[in-house]
């Protein structure tokens, strides 16, 4: 199995950007012949997020990120990327959100 790493300079809430340099990280990885690229933690939100994780619209604009990650790297090989996830903890200070990898492929977030 080959592995590509995508080193992509991610920026906090900018996912317009952030999705871009996704989807060409992983056309450059396929074009190299990888069976999977992988990003870096956080890399369709930018890190750190920060108080951002209590603005219900970020969160809701980093879900839709994931989904449309999966929509445009669906032609090329499966990516590992980093975003948010729900949180099975219930805090009542905590906005229930966990770190998180995404695998997608076929289009879709096939695993969380």
């Amino acid at each position: 199995m080959k592995v590509a790493l995508a080193q992509v300079e991610s920026r906090v809430g900018d996912f317009a950007r952030n999705l871009d340099a996704l989807a060409k990280a992983q056309a450059e990885g396929a074009a190299r012949g990888a069976d999977v690229v992988v990003f870096p933690e956080m890399s369709l939100v930018g890190y750190p997020p920060r108080d951002l994780l209590l603005d219900p619209g970020f969160v809701a604009a980093a879900f839709e990120a994931g989904r449309e990650a999966a929509r445009r790297t669906a032609a090329g090989p499966p990516c590992l990327v980093g975003g948010l996830a729900r949180s099975p903890e219930r805090l009542p200070q905590h906005p229930s959100l966990a770190n998180a990898a995404l695998l997608l492929s076929g289009g879709a977030v096939a695993h969380v």
